[in-house]
């Protein structure tokens, strides 16, 4: 059955009902069982720091590896369980889901920033997998150990729906989430509870110093990674692990470059770009943070990026006309930081965004950078912060060239009403990995269908 429309009024009920939840600790949950270790810290919401969740587990060194060992002994008797009861299962989360599904996305848009429009499209991803994942018959096989980390760039739909996918096939999962964007993960953990899932099938250790995640990687025990996410920390657990046996999924986030050539309507490109560069902050799985310029008068284009940069609304994420809420403290340091070193090159945006409503968090106004130097980082290096390089090249073979030379990460797009354009776009040996449309307004892919923008 179709979910109904997004809701102004019902999500705003919801969200209410949302800050007025109680205060309680979050420990881990390792074998079913609550692992308190005595140190404790608040996580704040990003969306005002006076709003505090309640207090968070630190986990104690060694947890990592009781946690692996924990779930293995889980391992055997799940996959004893046949199929038809593990679709009951998640079956029966499903609906609760479904029931709890504006509450469960006014805890995202808390945790994260999001947008309500954006918070409710994380929960519709889940359910959508959920859905497609009980549909499949599926073989178990010998089954193992699988360990999602994950950041806020997908703070409820990658790291769920990994864990998902794996715990139906006959795997047991653990969720290394960072503390920013846990509360969700450990909403859904108690849906999961609730619907009889077994002790030990899934598990939570939050990693808010990074070392739950090395640990946890290098550990013998486990069949395979899942890492999801932004950031330099994601860059180097790609390099950590050694062992060839061990499965990795990668969903890394890139660049996402977008190449404009020869669009047919300057105002609707200037606005796809806009959306996919910045809607939740630029800090989507599928946000582009580089823009390649081909062939065109590069200066009408800038100057109705700045036009239209000008009118987005930054602001409290619960208003249904807000295009794009907060960042993170540390994200807003960084952000401050290359804003300083690259300030020459700045032609919109770049400051704080300041008013009664703001004050409480980290709210920018998206930057956008022309020409910096070729060898600069803002051209090939992913901050997941609402920042775009913006390149003007002399034609076709120069764009493709420069997509060609960019750690694209999940997707590249071209907006072009030129055929040739896009069968040679298409014909690009770049790694990428194909956007469901269903991921609208989290990735790239909004585009899909607009003047032969692909994403592959």
């Amino acid at each position: 059955m179709a979910l109904e429309k997004y809701d102004d009024s019902k999500f705003e009920s919801a969200f209410q009902a949302a800050l007025q939840l109680e205060k309680r600790d979050y420990p881990s949950y390792v074998g079913g069982m609550k692992v308190a270790s005595g140190t404790t810290f608040i996580v704040k919401s990003p969306v005002d720091e006076s709003i505090g969740f309640g207090f968070f587990q630190e986990p104690e060194i060694g947890l990592a590896g009781a946690a692996v060992m924990s779930a293995m002994k889980c391992l055997e008797s799940w996959r004893r369980v046949d199929q038809a009861s593990k679709r009951a299962c998640f079956e029966k989360a499903l609906e609760s889901l479904k029931a709890q599904r504006y509450r469960m996305a006014s805890f995202i848009l808390l945790s994260s920033g999001m947008t309500g429009k954006d918070a409710v499209a994380e929960v519709d991803r889940v359910i959508e997998i959920i859905e497609s994942e009980c549909s499949k018959e599926v073989q178990a096989g010998a089954g193992g150990v699988w360990a999602i980390v994950s950041t806020c760039s997908s703070p409820f739909a990658s790291p769920i729906g990994y864990a998902i996918s794996a715990m139906l096939a006959g795997n047991v999962a653990i969720l290394v989430p960072t503390s920013q964007n846990s509360l969700p993960l450990f909403q859904m953990y108690g849906i999961f509870e609730k619907a009889g899932l077994p002790d030990g099938v899934l598990n939570i250790l939050i990693d808010r110093k990074n070392d739950v995640a090395v640990d946890i990687a290098n550990d013998p025990n486990i069949r395979g990674l899942v890492l999801s996410g932004t950031g330099e920390f994601m860059d180097e657990m790609m390099f950590l692990v050694a062992d060839d046996q061990l499965k990795i999924v990668n969903e890394v986030k890139g660049m996402n470059p977008i190449v404009v050539h020869k669009p047919s309507n300057v105002k609707k490109a200037v606005s796809m770009v806009l959306e996919s560069a910045f809607s939740y902050s630029g800090q989507g799985l599928f946000s582009t943070s580089k823009l390649i310029l081909s062939g065109m008068d590069a200066n009408e284009f800038v100057n109705e990026l700045i036009g239209q940069l000008e009118s987005l609304k930054i602001g409290d994420p619960s208003e249904k006309d807000t295009f794009a809420g907060p960042i993170s403290a540390d994200g807003f340091s960084r952000w401050n930081k290359l804003i300083s070193e690259y300030g020459g090159h700045l032609v919109a945006g770049g400051a704080r965004v300041d008013d009664e409503f703001t004050k409480g968090g980290y709210y920018v106004r998206p930057a956008m950078f022309l020409n910096v130097e070729e060898d600069c980082e803002l051209n090939f290096m992913d901050n997941g912060l609402p920042i775009l390089s913006i390149m003007a090249v002399d034609d076709l073979d120069a764009a493709l060239d420069e997509v060609e030379n960019t750690d694209c990460g999940l997707s590249a797009g071209l907006i072009s009403k030129d055929q040739k354009a896009i069968e040679r776009f298409n014909g690009l040996n770049i790694p990428l990995k194909f956007v469901n449309e269903s991921n609208a307004r989290l990735s790239a892919a909004v585009y899909a269908k607009v003047e032969g923008f692909k994403v592959s």
